[in-house]
């Protein structure tokens, strides 16, 4: 019961009176931004100027999302990424950033990575067209993401289909030959190529001659042409149309071939695509002369032109280049030639009476006043006018239509005729005032004719090859024509060979001295070379042959005589052509091998000749038809047939 009362004093007591007026509830606390979470924490763009929108919900303390909560956004890299008040995230450039989303005191991040991908390739050029091979076009790439932006610096990759029509590197198109090809570039997984087609274009032609000479009807000749693109490589297998501009001359064929009609000049006409070439064709079988060197030839057509063969060191074939040729080649300058004489150098003489040299120029043997070599013809100094050249060795001599001799080059064993040793680069007058009708120049000594009929060598005179009856086989040499051939007069003309010299008379009488171990004398006998005792005036002395003139075998009329190296030859007044003295690689043209000859032996062939010229190791010689023929060695081609094979007989030198 006690426990009863007290409960219910207990209740009174709390609820109070009940007149009394309730108690209001307790105001609740205000939310507070306690954490923001957002849409994403981490973006990743591929382009540049890519937009994410992020979104950020705040919470208060009690966990309660706080709608319209105010939230400021931040980027740590702009120059990575922009993000607005309403946090819309913007792509700018490759690298990373944060973007933090702030309310009161809490805040929310999100990490970006930019990095630009290849989305598209843009080429400089999409179509490429090459008409020469070897030329070359530069490709640039242009590498874009999505939205187009440009990726600097992105790693492409090149490509072709065929590296046997283009090649690529770095973007360099390179063509190859004729076809076609794609070039490919490609970035990650994007890719662009370019069409490459090549169809080379004549561009230049070059003819294997510009200038042809051809012998009677029916003689042929095939000229080449090499088409170029315009880079200069080789266009292989053009079509090339051949033309004539009078086919009563010359005719071509499609392949080039030029036949010969009738005397005359035409002109041949290459074409390939838009450019052409010519070549003048010159339909005459008649040459005037012919000379033999030391290891090249020349010679002049009756249309005036010279050709040269064979060895051409220095420049001596004068045309141009230093190429060695075993047919002749135009002599360059235009020149219009009465005689071209082929010595260790060349020198002519033009229908105007001028001299031109000539290849080696080291001694000033070309006399232009210098030591320079020429591939070219040269003209010599000094304004004469000449009737004669001669080339030597390594000196040249001439005749003025005046009667004077000059000499010019090499003068170590006094060749010159001027009292001296001493080289000269100019033609410098002979010495001793005599007026001369001929000259020739040798190996080392030098002869001439005077309007007296007197005869006259100077030089080296080791064998007696000057004709004056002295001998000196170790150091006399005679730098003045001084002293007279030895008992014989009435003299036409002397041809000094390498160590013997021959004369023709008025009277068509041969003679020669000098060195005789080959039989080159032509006086029946061979040189013993044994000592023979003591030489008149000078020293004991060997038997190399007569110092004075001997008759050459045989009682024949010659019409023309030369002294080669080893070799003499000459033409009798019948045509006839005979040679003796040393007969290796054949130069006699005696049709066998027989080593020499001590008497004139008949060249074989049964040519009717001219003319003939005897040179270091070969023979040439015209025939009354015009026609030229070499023989003997052609260890440089200088027999002109085309050949580097010796010949023991005749051998028509192919003026093509």
């Amino acid at each position: 019961m006690r426990y009863i009362r007290l409960t219910a004093m207990l209740l009174l007591a709390a609820c109070g009176d009940g007149g009394t007026t309730p108690t209001s509830p307790p105001t609740p606390p205000t939310p507070v931004a306690t954490s923001i979470t957002l849409s994403a924490t981490s973006l990743s763009f591929s382009s540049l100027g890519a937009t994410q929108q992020l979104t950020a919900t705040v919470k208060d303390q009690n966990g309660a999302t706080m709608s319209g909560a105010s939230v400021t956004w931040a980027t740590s890299s702009a120059s990575a990424a922009t993000v607005s008040s309403t946090g819309l995230v913007t792509a700018v450039a490759d690298g990373t950033t944060t973007i933090t989303a702030t309310s009161g005191s809490a805040s929310g991040t999100a990490a970006v990575t930019v990095a630009q991908a290849a989305a598209s390739i843009v080429l400089s050029d999409t179509v490429l067209s090459f008409a020469s091979l070897g030329d070359s076009i530069q490709l640039t790439a242009v590498v874009k993401d999505l939205k187009s932006e440009e990726i600097t610096g992105a790693s492409v990759t090149w490509a072709t289909s065929s590296t046997s029509v283009a090649t690529v590197s770095s973007g360099l198109v390179t063509s190859v030959a004729d076809g076609t090809a794609t070039i490919t570039v490609t970035s990650g997984s994007a890719s662009a190529s370019a069409s490459v087609s090549v169809q080379q274009l004549a561009n230049s032609i070059t003819l294997s001659s510009d200038s042809l000479g051809l012998g009677p009807a029916g003689d042929t000749a095939t000229v080449t042409a090499t088409v170029k693109d315009e880079v200069g490589s080789i266009v292989s297998d053009p079509s090339v149309t051949w033309a004539t501009s009078d086919a009563s001359v010359a005719t071509v064929s499609s392949i080039g071939l030029v036949l010969a009609v009738a005397n005359g000049t035409a002109t041949i006409t290459a074409t390939s695509g838009s450019v052409s070439q010519t070549a003048t064709v010159t339909v005459d079988p008649t040459y005037t002369s012919i000379s033999a060197g030391l290891f090249h030839s020349c010679g002049v057509r009756r249309s005036g032109d010279g050709y040269c063969w064979g060895y051409n060191a220095n420049g001596r074939l004068g045309d141009g280049t230093t190429i060695q040729r075993t047919k002749p080649v135009l002599v360059s300058g235009g020149y219009e030639w009465t005689s071209i004489s082929a010595g260790g150098h060349s020198c002519g003489l033009t229908t105007a009476g001028d001299a031109y040299c000539w290849g080696d120029n080291e001694s000033g043997q070309l006399g232009d006043g210098t030591t320079t070599g020429r591939t070219k013809p040269v003209r010599v100094s000094g304004g004469h006018t000449w009737a004669s050249v001669s080339s030597g060795t390594e000196y040249t001599c001439g005749l003025t239509t005046a009667g004077d001799a000059y000499c010019w080059g090499k003068n170590s064993d006094g060749v010159l005729g001027i009292g001296s040793r001493e080289n000269r680069s100019i033609p410098t007058l002979v010495a001793d005032g005599h007026t001369w009708v001929s000259i020739n120049s040798g190996t080392r000594h030098t002869c001439g004719a005077t309007t007296q009929g007197d005869g006259y060598c100077w030089g080296w005179n080791a064998y007696g090859q000057l004709g004056d009856g002295y001998l000196d086989a170790s150091t006399y040499v005679d730098t003045i024509p001084n002293l007279k051939v030895k008992d014989l007069g009435n003299i036409a003309s002397i041809s000094p060979g390498g160590i013997h010299s021959c004369a023709l008379t008025t009277g068509s009488e041969g003679y020669c001295w000098g060195n005789n171990m080959s039989g080159q004398v032509g006086n029946g006998s061979f040189a013993a070379g044994r000592y023979r005792g003591y030489c008149p005036y000078y020293t004991w002395c060997t038997d190399y042959g007569p110092v004075t003139r001997e008759l050459i075998k045989g009682l024949h009329t010659w019409a023309s005589m030369i002294s080669g190296d080893t070799h003499t030859c000459a033409v009798k007044a019948t045509g006839e052509l005979y040679c003796w003295g040393l007969n290796s690689n054949g130069r006699l043209g005696i049709g066998n091998t027989t080593l020499r000859r001590s008497i004139p032996t008949l060249v074989a062939a049964g040519h009717t000749w001219a003319s003939v010229s005897a040179g270091g190791s070969h023979t040439c010689g015209v025939t009354t038809a015009g026609g030229a023929y070499c023989w003997g060695s052609s260890q440089a081609g200088q027999l002109g047939n085309s050949s580097l094979n010796n010949s023991g007989v005749p051998a028509k030198v192919i003026w093509n």
